[in-house]
């Protein structure tokens, strides 16, 4: 996740914290030269086993201890019906939901939020409303849809890579192979024409040429 932040946002700064009971990243998006004064706790839940309030709970304990009004949440298992993402209110800020491979989608959506109000300095309240916007929410499926898409391409092209890899691996085995068989009937023709030229083994010259013996 940290990888996939860096390499989409690189001019931002980042803190790995990822201690047991403690958030997992704390990411400070920069626009130009100048910090954009926002902290956004990520933090990832592989809950597989299914979804869970406490999560939220969990989450805005830790903004409260790091004075920060904004985190994404990743999940394997996003609450029954949602779709996309899901804002959480609180007083101190909100908590966007998400799955865990648009983590990078919904940071830039709240990144880019925090670029276009900076110059106006819009409080946070408006910020959770403006998260809200039926827009901004269409623009951010439409990128979901579109991450999932390049997700699905990497896969097959990952194992056409793999597979390509297995068959050059074959391809130079049946090589060696070959060429063992080749060496292998040079060996035999040169058995089967010196038998037919009534040239025993024993009578070949060490350091002559097949050209100078005389078969008559």
């Amino acid at each position: 996740m940290l990888d996939e932040l860096k390499d989409y946002f690189p001019e931002d700064d980042y803190e790995h914290v990822g201690r047991p009971g403690d958030t997992d990243i704390i990411a400070t998006p920069r626009y130009g030269s100048f910090s954009l004064n926002q902290k956004v706790l990520i933090e990832s839940k592989e809950n597989n086993s299914g979804w869970s309030r406490a999560f939220v709970d969990n989450v805005s304990r830790h903004m409260q201890g790091r004075s920060s009004q904004f985190a994404i949440l990743a999940v394997e298992a996003m609450p029954r019906g949602a779709k996309g993402f899901l804002v959480e209110h609180f007083d101190q800020g909100a908590i966007l939901i998400t799955s865990r491979k648009d983590v990078c989608i919904v940071y830039g959506a709240l990144r880019s939020v925090f670029i276009a109000t900076h110059p106006f300095g819009i409080k946070t309240t408006d910020l959770r409303k403006l998260l809200e916007e039926k827009r901004i929410e269409e623009a951010a499926k439409d990128a979901m849809h579109y991450q999932e898409y390049l997700r699905k391409i990497r896969i097959k092209a990952t194992r056409i890579i793999s597979n390509a890899r297995s068959m050059i691996e074959i391809a130079n085995d049946l090589d060696m192979h070959l060429r063992k068989c080749l060496e292998e009937l040079q060996k035999r023709i040169e058995g089967a024409v010196e038998e037919i030229a009534g040239i025993q083994p024993s009578a070949h010259v060490e350091g002559e040429t097949f050209d100078q013996r005389s078969l008559l």
